[in-house]
């Protein structure tokens, strides 16, 4: 896949058949981050929640990250028609044991839905 500089725009929420669910706000114009929230509940763990503000932008390509005060990383790539929302060492967004249990978000570009 060639690297190109990372479009996508979407506010959706999603919701597993084990009860999984949450939402998120992203806008990403060529890869520069202008709005992202996110938040996802886990059944028996807890939750965890995002917004941009605690975050800062250190790199645009060939993926999009934000860094954290806290050292959660916040990783942002495509995957064909997905682009993929990831999460590293983000216990302090998170309440119970939720971090341990916490998925990628996946972003459908053309429909603009997420899993």
């Amino acid at each position: 896949m060639p690297i190109r500089p990372l479009q996508v725009k979407t506010d959706c929420g999603f919701k597993d058949e084990a009860g999984y669910n949450g939402s998120a706000v992203l806008e990403v114009d060529d890869a520069r981050v202008k709005a992202f929230e996110a938040t996802v509940h886990i059944p028996r763990r807890g939750s965890c929640h995002f917004e941009l503000a605690g975050f800062r932008q250190v790199k645009a390509l060939p993926h999009v990250e934000l860094a954290g005060a806290s050292g959660c990383t916040v990783r942002m790539w495509e995957q064909g028609d997905q682009v993929a929302v990831g999460f590293s060492q983000c216990a302090h967004h998170c309440t119970g044991n939720a971090s341990d249990y916490l998925w990628p978000i996946l972003v459908d570009r053309p429909s603009g839905r997420c899993d």
